[in-house]
């Protein structure tokens, strides 16, 4: 019970940096 709470807590978090990553990525090739 206590456990899927904490994967799917940190998929959400693995998803938010995943896209941060995207973000940043972006950014650097529309500056270079």
């Amino acid at each position: 019970m206590f456990g899927n709470k904490n994967k799917a807590e940190l998929t959400a978090m693995k998803a938010e940096v995943d896209g941060l990553k995207g973000l940043t990525n972006a950014l650097e090739k529309s500056m270079a």
